[in-house]
């Protein structure tokens, strides 16, 4: 097994660990409930997993259809002159929490050169 499917293995224990512990903090936490908050009888949490043979296989290239990649080569396309350009206007403000901090919303104005003045 190469490092990759290591790392692939370890970080999908690290989050099967962390479900099970989320679901045995919620069961501690609501340890003396009687109802859930929708009013029907509390139920304690527990945690399912599946296994997902292809993180085994991480490292293997299945072989490919050469008519499919014939077929799709031949579908042409027409490129633009353009260049190519991140999708990513502002990294700083890239989701809600990030959109939501002051000390990231300074960042994206020292990035984009846009320094406020002391009395702004």
């Amino acid at each position: 097994m190469s490092l990759l499917g290591a790392l692939a293995i370890t970080g999908s224990g690290m989050a099967a660990e962390s479900e099970r512990l989320t679901a045995v903090a919620s069961n501690i936490a609501n340890a003396n409930s009687v109802a859930s908050s929708s009013g029907t009888p509390y139920r304690a949490r527990e945690v399912v997993f599946k296994a997902v043979p292809l993180l085994q296989r991480m490292d293997h290239v299945e072989a490919a259809d050469a008519g499919a990649v014939k077929a799709l080569a031949g579908k042409g396309g027409n490129l633009e002159k353009a260049p190519f350009k991140s999708p990513v206007e502002d990294f700083y403000l890239t989701n809600p929490i990030a959109r939501a901090s002051a000390v990231m919303a300074e960042c994206s104005r020292l990035a984009a050169g846009r320094m406020l003045n002391a009395a702004e």
